[in-house]
């Protein structure tokens, strides 16, 4: 197969407003949706929920502060 069909091909699917089509592109190419949180183990999803909920309650830093300080850790 030619550049120039894989490259119509492209286009024509970036282009693409037709949720059917689009489904059975991804079939075809097997590409599946994945939900990344089901796949974290436990004790990472536990950290996320804890760290959420320290923001929540104002106990973050602001990013600005964050880098700053990683920037003097790393001199």
């Amino acid at each position: 197969m030619d550049a120039a069909l894989k490259y119509k091909l492209v286009e024509k699917i970036i282009q693409s407003d037709d949720d059917a089509l689009l489904d059975q592109v991804k079939q075809v190419l097997g590409i599946k949706d994945t939900d990344y949180w089901r796949e974290l183990p436990p004790a990472l999803k536990t950290e996320i929920h804890t760290a959420k909920s320290e923001l929540d309650k104002g106990m973050g830093i602001p990013h600005s502060q964050a880098v700053a300080e990683i920037a003097a850790f790393l001199k």
